[in-house]
């Protein structure tokens, strides 16, 4: 996790605008700063373990808020870089569970769910609100 911490933190330092970070992040190799992002069946297996057994469940939490956290850090940097206003622990917890689901539905059907497709998403979302496109005054 610290790994996976550090590798997105020194991407954001040097890509404050949104799209330039998705690129970057996209060009990165992210399998090597996060285990669980190689293996995501393992990382289903580890959510789903956790939470059937009670006791783990807040191991599971406090690992779900650290990357709820770095994702909020990102949406907030790069939003405001970019001269927009939103919610970064919303947006944070929207992306996270769209980047589950793509790792859900990458294991269940590869064949139509590329290893890039949550990255992919994020960069049609940006284009469709208009974030790769210079603000308005």
């Amino acid at each position: 996790m610290e790994r996976s911490l550090e590798h997105h933190r020194d991407l954001l330092a040097r890509h404050r605008d949104p799209v330039a970070y998705v690129a970057a992040l996209r060009a990165s190799e992210r399998s090597r700063q996060d285990p669980l992002g190689r293996a995501p069946l393992l990382h289903m297996e580890l959510v789903l373990f956790a939470a059937r057994a009670e006791q783990r469940r807040p191991e599971l939490a406090k690992r779900l808020r650290a990357r709820r956290a770095l994702v909020a850090e990102i949406v907030a940097t790069t939003m405001r870089a970019a001269g927009h206003d939103v919610d970064p622990a919303r947006a944070g917890a929207m992306l996270l569970a769209l980047e589950d689901g793509f790792r859900l539905h990458r294991l269940i059907d590869p064949d139509t769910t590329p290893a890039d497709s949550f990255l992919r998403a994020v960069s049609e979302l940006t284009r469709a609100i208009g974030l790769d496109k210079p603000r308005q005054a």
